[in-house]
This record gives structure tokens, C-alpha cells and sequence, in this order.
């Protein structure tokens, strides 16, 4: 629920009430591109807490100066857009958002979007009712941080119109002291502001410096006489450290009387709230400056014998179902000499935290959005929450501890180092980042963890052709620094699940193809290699076999892959597979080819995969009774 505020200019502060310190916390004047000053207050550019959005500035002289710019967002196919906030973990925070449209657009009507706070969806934000009566909009919610950064999100949602972008003004984000709402569990709930009013008097909106957490409270008068306190209170004896100056005047009644109003002055909807309620007798304090009374609302006592003197009173509730309007009623009793009072007061919606992704997670996935220089626009805040708000390419468990079950990083085109810290996904399901220039090594923790899913980030992984030879060659990858052991998967009855390659069209990430053309193909046994020692295969009884393909064959069906893998060949007519033997180069470092001979004695010159930053060169054979590559080798030289 949005509260409106009238655009008007500062007024002067009185030296009297300079004494508060400046708060703690972040001021932002959204897309601003210098510090803008208020009163006291110094609002900072946001750039440094967002890399989402474009700024703008508003064709507009007469609203407050941190009003006249702001950030807004068109990338539609985003998620959210974030800001982030280092703060102390467990730390109590109020964020504030605030909203003038100001027509940035060219439009008459401001677009409707969400706001999100960590992993939990905070509201709605609609400005259109404030902005057509010349006012802005802002929004607060009281929550306790659960990590080290705090994320504020824009999202769209069902009600955005296409077009249309979400946008924000100004951002604020204040430390608060632990005894300020502190009957509230926030580690299962946070409170979004409904109303905060001062009653009596009519007068300016109260803020800082009065109230040392810049909090607003709006002057609320009805048809109830009011008084003026003649004494002050302490605020830091009540538990939210109300503002002095919300105790100035009191809603009061005659003697004898029920004092009645309905507030908050607009219509709940059904849920669980906060209700502070602030009492001060206005008169000097003296023996007779007291008032008891009983407190209701909607008809259900709040508060019995409540004494209030001039030193003042709150009383709480902590979580009061309400819905629809709200009567607020007090009910004096028969000795007292003077009717009841009220001074200010504030209610609060209690809603769930939504939760949160587990923490390795966010570590692992936030190092390597730190390591690319092209992250995404949406990567900020937390990465699996809200559900409907992840992080392009990531898809997380359904079921609170939410985990990274996949990353489909497909043809994002990321540019940088893997972290290792991605090792930390251990709930990872599905890897696949092909099609990007992403260097370093995948850990091999995860190329060696069963069921997982891998597709490294290749730039050219084609088919393997044999033109006129049974040799082919792989090209480079994209990293060219894909560890050993990548390839140092078991025979294939053991590489259920692991599939490398840019997809399935690939011969080698198809794993297995048909033999139904091995009539046609002639694979060379007794191929020799070079014999250029700079190109020969060393440590022969290193060699590792893959599952592989026969040359000129196309990929076959998934399907087709596990039924070979699993194929019985005691009981069941299973075809043939052909290996890939893959051996260490020894160096290789001169041209960076190696040349290859078949029994013809043409010669074929490759790419030395050594030169590439992968270490092996590779040879392929149907024959059954090999072991090792040396038995391959019909060449080796003394």
C-alpha cells in the first residue's frame, strides 16, 4: 500500500531540533549524476548500488530536487532489476522506496510493477491515484537482512503494460536500533508500512531531523476535538523511538465520553498487523496529570486500564487480524476526571519472508557473476526467489531449502574465468554453458559427480568427419583450458548421464552413433603417426577411452545412446561400439600441428590439441582386442 506525499519545497529547521545525528543508512537520488541536498539530508547518485537501467532527468523545477531524476528500466526480457546494500547480517532495516512518474515516458499514466526485497515480493506499486492528484508515492517496510547484501528489485508483472518500464525516484535504506519493532519474529516475517500518522493538530509531514530514522508521519485530524501537550516526552523510553514532536497535540473527548475514530482511513485487506498506539495526557505533569482508559478495536479490547501520564504511554499489538475499516475506540472509566486521548499512531501489514536461496548457492553463482564481464541484466538480489523472478538460466527446487538444480547458460555469449567455487553447487542437475567464451576450468568435483548433466562451453565442437582417413580432430575450446578430467570418464558403460558437446547434433556429444554403415567404412588399425618427436604420443598407458562415433556416421537418437549403454550382451544381440583412445602429447610446441599418415602413406596435417592448452591428441579404432594406444602405434620412434 503507497502513501501519498505532496511535492513541496523544504522548509527551514529550526537550530532547536538539530541535535539528532545523521542516520545511518543509503540515500539515493535515482539517476541522479551528482549529490543532491535536502535539509539536512544528502541524497548520493545510485549508480554504484545498481548496474540495471537507464537514468533520465524530468523536465521539472518545481518538486523536490531528488524528485527531478530518475532510473527506469525497458529491458523487458529481464527478470528484475536490483539494487544492492552491504549491510550486517541479522541487522534491522528500514527501506523506503519512493515514486514521482513525472510522465518520463511521454506517457499520461505511470506503469504498475512489483517490488521485491531479497526473495520475498514486498507489493505492488501503483502511483497513478498520488501522481494524478500532482503527488508522489512512496512505500516502507521494516525487515531484517538475511545476508550480507540487501537487494531491493523492481519486477514486471501481470499488470505492466507492454511498453511501459518500471522506474523509482529515490532509495532509501536506514539502520535501525534493536529495540525498534522488536516484537515482531522477523526471521519468519517482515512488516510493510500502512499507515503512520500524528493526531490532532494539521500540520507539515514529521521527518527527520525529528525523527531520527527519517520516518513520515502524516498529520491525521477528524471530527474530535484535539489539545496540545504542555510537557515533552522522552522518545528513546518508548520501544520505536517515536518522534517528540508526534506527541505536539492529541484527538481528545469530553469527560465521560468515548473517544472513537476510524483509522487508518481506508479499507484494509484481510490479514495479520502491527498496531503501535501512542498516548501522552497534555497536561504539566503533576498528581492529577493521568488519564485511564480501555482500548478496542473493532469491538475487541486491545488494551484494559491503560494509564496514561504526561510522561506517555504505547501499547502494541503484534499481530491483530484486521479487514476492511478499522475503529479504534477508547472507553474511560468511572473515576477518571477527564476523557481519553490519543497522540499518534502506526499499523503495519505482517507478511512471510518468502525465503531464500541456500547460502553456499548464492556464494558459488554470485562468484562467477562477479567473474564475467557481461552478466546478465536480471543477476542481482537472490538468484532463486521469487520463483518468478530467477535468474535467466537458472532453475531452482520448488521446496524451501530452495537449491541450483540447473544453470542453461546457452548462447548467453559470457565472457570471462569459471570461478571454483561453482563446485559448490552439489544440488546441480544440468550445466550447460556452450556457446560462450568462458575460460578456466569446470571443477572436477562436478565432471566427476554422477547424473550430472555437462555442456562445456565450446566455441567449435564439430562433427568429426574422416575424409579420407579414420583420424579427425578436435577444435580448440573456447577456454582451451578444459581440465584432464573431462575426458577421464569410464568406459561407456559408465557415462550414463554425461553428455559433452554443444548439443545433440554433435557427434561426440552424441556419445554413440549407428554401426548400420560399418560395411562402408574402413577403419585403419595399423595408422601410424609422424614421426616427428615433437608431435609423438607419450605415456601410452595413460590412454582413456570415450565412447565415439564411426567416421562419416550421423548421431543417433538419445534413446538409442542408453539402450547401447545398457545393452546385456549375454542375452541380447548388442551393436558394437567404437572408442575414442586419447593419450597424452608430449610437447608439441613448435608448429602446432602434427602430421598424420595413413597405409596409403597420404599425409593429413591437424591442429596439435597440446598447442590448444589441452594436453592430448586422440586416434580412433573398432578393433576389440586394443588396451592401451601403443598397441595402435605402428610407428613409434626408437
Amino acid at each position: 500500500m503507497s502513501t501519498g506525499i505532496f511535492l513541496l519545497w523544504l522548509v527551514s529547521i529550526p537550530l532547536a531540533i538539530l541535535a539528532n545525528p545523521l542516520p545511518r543508512g543509503y540515500l539515493l537520488s535515482c539517476g541522479s549524476s551528482g549529490d543532491v541536498k535536502e535539509g539536512l539530508l544528502n541524497y548520493i547518485p545510485d549508480d554504484d548500488y545498481i548496474k540495471a537501467g537507464k537514468k533520465i532527468t524530468l523536465n521539472r523545477t518545481d518538486i523536490l530536487p531528488r524528485l527531478q531524476t530518475l532510473r527506469f528500466f525497458p529491458n523487458a526480457g529481464a527478470k528484475k532489476y536490483c539494487y544492492g546494500f552491504p549491510v550486517i547480517k541479522e541487522g534491522k532495516y528500514l527501506v523506503k522506496t519512493i515514486y514521482f512518474y513525472g510522465g518520463f515516458d511521454g506517457g499520461n499514466e505511470p506503469p504498475v510493477f512489483d517490488q521485491i526485497i531479497d526473495g520475498t515480493k514486498w507489493s505492488i506499486v501503483n502511483t497513478t491515484e498520488d501522481y494524478a492528484s500532482g503527488g508522489s508515492s512512496y512505500y516502507e517496510a521494516i525487515v531484517v537482512a538475511q545476508n550480507k547484501i540487501l537487494s531491493v528489485c523492481l519486477a514486471r508483472n501481470q499488470h505492466t503494460v507492454a511498453g511501459s518500464s518500471p522506474f523509482i525516484s529515490s532509495l532509501e535504506v536506514y539502520h535501525l536500533d534493536d529495540s525498534v519493532y522488536n516484537s515482531t519474529d522477523f526471521e519468519k516475517t517482515f512488516l510493510v508500512n500502512v499507515a503512520r500518522d500524528s493526531f490532532g493538530s494539521p500540520g507539515d509531514i514529521i521527518s527527520f531531523p525529528d525523527d531520527s530514522f527519517n520516518r513520515y508521519w502524516q498529520p491525521f485530524t477528524d471530527n474530535n476535538p484535539f489539545v496540545s501537550s504542555q510537557s515533552n516526552v522522552t522518545p528513546t523510553t518508548f520501544w520505536n523511538i517515536p518522534p517528540q514532536s508526534a506527541f505536539a497535540s492529541a484527538l481528545t473527548t469530553s469527560r465521560g465520553k468515548n473517544l472513537t475514530l476510524n483509522w487508518p482511513p481506508f479499507s484494509l485487506s484481510s490479514g495479520l498487523y502491527y498496531i503501535a498506539l501512542y498516548f501522552q495526557d497534555n497536561r504539566h505533569q503533576s498528581p492529577y496529570s493521568w488519564r485511564v482508559f480501555d482500548v478496542y478495536v473493532n469491538g475487541a479490547k486491545f488494551f484494559q486500564d491503560l494509564n496514561v501520564t504526561a510522561s506517555g504511554q504505547s501499547v502494541v499489538g503484534t499481530e491483530w487480524p484486521l479487514t476492511g475499516t478499522t475503529q479504534i475506540s477508547m472507553v474511560p472509566s468511572h473515576d477518571t476526571r477527564v476523557g481519553p486521548l490519543i497522540n499518534a499512531g502506526e499499523v503495519f501489514q505482517i507478511l512471510p519472508v518468502g525465503g531464500k536461496t541456500v547460502t553456499r548457492d548464492v556464494a558459488a553463482i554470485e562468484e562467477l557473476r562477479k567473474e564475467i564481464a557481461n552478466p546478465p541484466e536480471d543477476w542481482a538480489g537472490d538468484p532463486c526467489m521469487p520463483r518468478d523472478n530467477a535468474w535467466d538460466g537458472v532453475s531452482c527446487s520448488s521446496d524451501n531449502p530452495f537449491r541450483i538444480l540447473s544453470l542453461n547458460l546457452t548462447g548467453f555469449g559470457l565472457v570471462g574465468p569459471l570461478p571454483q567455487s561453482l563446485t559448490n553447487l552439489t544440488a546441480v542437475k544440468n550445466l550447460f554453458l556452450q556457446n560462450n567464451k568462458l575460460n578456466g576450468s569446470i571443477p572436477e568435483s562436478l565432471t566427476k559427480k554422477e547424473g550430472l548433466n555437462i555442456r562445456p562451453p565450446i566455441v567449435s565442437f564439430p562433427v568429426l568427419s574422416r575424409s579420407s582417413t579414420a583420424f579427425r580432430c578436435r577444435a580448440a575450446a573456447a577456454d582451451n583450458t578444459f581440465p584432464r578430467s573431462l575426458f577421464n570418464f569410464a568406459a561407456a558403460a559408465d557415462a550414463v548421464g554425461i553428455r559433452i558437446g554443444n548439443g545433440s547434433s554433435d557427434n561426440i556429444g552424441s556419445g554413440i552413433a549407428s554401426s548400420n554403415d560399418s560395411k562402408n567404412t574402413k577403419i585403419h588399425a595399423k595408422e601410424r603417426w609422424s614421426r616427428d618427436r615433437e608431435s609423438y604420443l607419450t605415456d601410452d598407458d595413460d590412454a582413456l577411452p570415450l565412447p565415439m562415433t564411426y567416421p562419416n556416421s550421423s548421431p543417433v537418437s538419445p534413446e538409442e545412446i542408453d539402450a547401447r549403454l545398457k545393452c546385456d550382451p549375454i542375452t541380447q544381440d548388442c551393436k558394437p561400439m567404437v572408442y575414442e583412445w586419447t593419450g597424452k602429447c608430449r610437447s608439441c610446441q613448435g608448429s602446432g600441428l602434427v602430421s598424420y599418415y595413413n597405409k596409403r602413406g597420404k599425409e593429413t596435417i591437424c591442429k596439435c590439441i597440446p598447442c590448444q592448452g589441452i594436453g592430448y591428441v586422440q586416434k580412433i579404432t573398432a578393433r576389440k582386442d586394443i588396451d592401451v594406444m601403443e598397441d595402435l602405434d605402428n610407428g613409434k620412434p626408437p
